[in-house]
């Protein structure tokens, strides 16, 4: 699943939100949008787990600050 997560302005631990989360989901894909205050991720993770995942790294997040982006699979692998 991917996931667009709006951050909110306060400071958090990056580096500890990406720990927790390959941790969790070793084949997981975190990247910062560039000039935003968002996260884009691909991960096998809920987003109930992506928000308990953020509180562990100080970062309060809202259920509306996650949102589950359409797939964009194209079924060439099989999958």
């Amino acid at each position: 699943m991917q996931y667009l997560i709006n951050l909110p302005t306060a400071p958090f631990d990056s580096g500890r939100f990406s720990q927790l989360l390959i941790a969790e989901d070793p084949s997981a894909v975190l990247d910062r949008i560039a000039d935003t205050l968002s996260l884009r991720l691909s991960t096998c993770l809920s987003s109930r787990e992506l928000q308990r995942l953020g509180e562990e790294s100080g970062l309060a997040l809202e259920p509306s600050a996650i949102t589950l982006l359409p797939s964009d699979c194209c079924g060439g692998c099989g999958g």
